[in-house]
């Protein structure tokens, strides 16, 4: 998990994302946190988006996010939708990795911003329409629904394109640990946070000012985003307001289950009064029905013909190395593989499809095509450090040692200053063997830069290479990994590891247990807690542990064999 409170504008996230500004987070937003950055490896600006340290992932909610966030990135490119180009994942916290939509003059690029000032008819029905259109394409391409939809979503261009983003997000709540209870509602936050639990336990998302009367009960659908693009049509005709003020979530859920629309005097009155029906049988059904009236309206009262779609240029190559680099941050190296060949033949002259490429192929073990592939990227673009780490990796795997040393030395020549370089050398000079460089890389690396992000995983990385060299050191650098990061997972399991090692067990137990808590799905933690458990008497919970380990990884050997032993002691 990322410590959030430590990242500060000049900061670096996962390697190419500068940080420019921060929006949002504890005390100014409700749950998200957004990092605007400039990205060195596309040379674009970029917004970074995730949850704040305080509503922490369990493993349901990353998968829930990966899922929610694929579905997003999968929309392609679309004029009227926030385009999502990747999932990145920076210290065991996945990002979205957002196109960033500028402010105008007047520091606007929402529609929260544009609601502070007069909005006239033929913007109202112009964007209405163009929402419309984003929704449906949305909702034609893998998207169930929106579930949040409100201002604060509504991105608007400084050339007057409006943008939907946060697709599927509010979904991502449905977990208590992400979620808040009614009596943390207020007057001051209720336009924040998108996830809650009513007094019955029932776990809502939305936000109250914009939820549909069907969204208090936890039920939502295509119907419901109508009725919450309603709320915001009426504020569109009446100068930003809401057509129900209340101060806590009770009297909102009574007011748009009960409460009549109050009257108002627009052209759109009666598309919005359709749209804002108690029930959702009486709304309408879908967004291309609500677009055909908001078309039809602007025809009559504007008198002109209908907006065409803007003309964007798509850059299918980005497209395609976005979502090939998004693929492999997730795992799914063969539709990364996919993404990233097609990239490269459309352009060969990338450098960063190259190392993406490479990095797939040696997560795949197709060694011979990686270091294949590596090469040709250093022969076009040798100053691309990336190139040689991914080729010493591919060297490595295949045996031959001599290469793989010879390709970190040459990436350490790209650049001699950067810490992240020694960082990645010190890892594949330990996967080499030859620990002593690895401790002098690393150690490297946080001399050069000591206030750097990443520098939990160097302690980690240290701590775990010194272990046979002083434990007592090798102790201390797991301690100061956690104090950087205090959800990186595998610190825990090596300070576990190492109390273990000293016959420490009840501390051992501690940290075991926090690694698994962290990261469920790995077999040695649970091997690990397992044979604390056994040293410790308790081999109920040794067997259970044993067993879970199994489940994870069927040919783990110390699992089956402690198990057998735990096994026939109680027969």
């Amino acid at each position: 998990m990322v410590i959030l409170s430590n990242i500060k504008i000049g900061d670096i996230i996962n390697q190419y994302n500068k940080v420019i500004s921060i929006l949002g987070g504890e005390g100014k937003s409700g749950m998200g946190i957004v990092y605007i950055c400039y990205n060195s490896l596309w040379d674009i600006p970029v917004a970074l988006k995730t949850f704040q340290e305080r509503f922490i992932f369990t493993q349901k909610i990353r998968e829930e996010f990966k899922h929610e966030a694929l579905a997003w990135v999968n929309l392609k490119q679309h004029p009227f939708i926030v385009k999502a180009y990747t999932v990145d994942n920076f210290k065991n916290r996945l990002f979205i990795l957002l196109e960033y939509i500028p402010v105008d003059e007047k520091r606007r690029n929402t529609l929260a911003h544009y609601l502070k000032y007069p909005i006239s008819l033929k913007e109202a029905l112009n964007w209405g329409i163009q929402f419309c259109l984003g929704m449906e394409y949305a909702l034609l391409h893998g998207i169930k629904s929106h579930r949040d939809i409100k201002p604060d979503n509504i991105m608007i261009s400084p050339d007057q394109i409006l943008k939907i983003t946060d697709f599927g997000l509010a979904k991502l709540y449905d977990d208590f640990s992400l979620s808040v209870s009614e009596d943390e509602l207020s007057s001051d936050n209720l336009n924040k946070f998108s996830c809650f639990k009513n007094a019955k336990e029932c776990l809502i998302a939305g936000t109250p000012p914009w939820m549909a009367p069907e969204q208090f009960e936890g039920l939502s659908d295509v119907r419901s985003d109508i009725y919450s693009f309603g709320i915001v049509l009426f504020q569109m005709v009446n100068h930003g307001k809401l057509p129900f003020i209340c101060k806590n979530f009770e009297d909102f859920s009574n007011a748009h289950k009960k409460h009549p629309t109050p009257k108002f005097e627009s052209p759109l009155s009666s598309i919005i009064k359709r749209c804002l029906l108690k029930q959702p049988k009486d709304r309408y059904q879908d967004f291309e029905e609500l677009r055909l009236d908001l078309e039809d309206l602007y025809k009559e009262y504007i008198k002109e013909e209908l907006p065409s779609l803007p003309k964007e240029k798509l850059d299918d190559v980005a497209n395609h190395l976005f979502r090939g680099y998004s693929f492999n941050q997730l795992g799914l190296y063969d539709k990364a593989q996919k993404e990233l060949e097609i990239a490269l033949k459309l352009d060969c002259n990338h450098q960063a499809i190259y190392s993406n490429l490479g990095d797939t192929y040696n997560h795949k073990g197709l060694y011979e095509k990686a270091i294949e592939i590596l090469n040709s990227g250093i022969n076009k673009f040798p100053n691309h450090w990336p190139l040689y780490i991914y080729l010493a990796k591919a060297y490595n795997a295949k045996g031959l040692k001599n290469k793989a040393q010879e390709a970190i030395e040459k990436a350490i020549k790209v650049d001699s200053n950067d810490a992240l370089i020694y960082g990645w050398v010190g890892i594949i000079y330990g996967e080499l063997g030859n620990i002593d460089m690895a401790i002098k890389s690393l150690q490297k690396s946080l001399e050069l830069d000591p206030n750097n992000t990443n520098n939990a995983e160097t302690y980690m990385y240290l701590g775990g290479f010194m272990l046979n060299i002083s434990e007592p050191e090798a102790l201390r650098m797991f301690q100061k990994s956690i104090e950087l990061n205090p959800a990186l997972d595998i610190s825990y399991y090596y300070l576990g590891m190492s109390l273990y090692d000293q016959d420490k067990f009840n501390e051992a137990l501690i940290m075991a247990q926090k690694a698994v808590a962290l990261y469920p799905n790995k077999a040695s933690y649970h091997v690990l807690l397992g044979a604390i458990f056994q040293e410790l008497g308790v081999n109920n919970s040794a067997i259970k542990e044993y067993r879970e380990a199994l489940r994870i990884d069927p040919y783990n050997n110390d699992a089956q064999v402690n198990l057998n032993y735990l096994i026939k002691l109680k027969k």
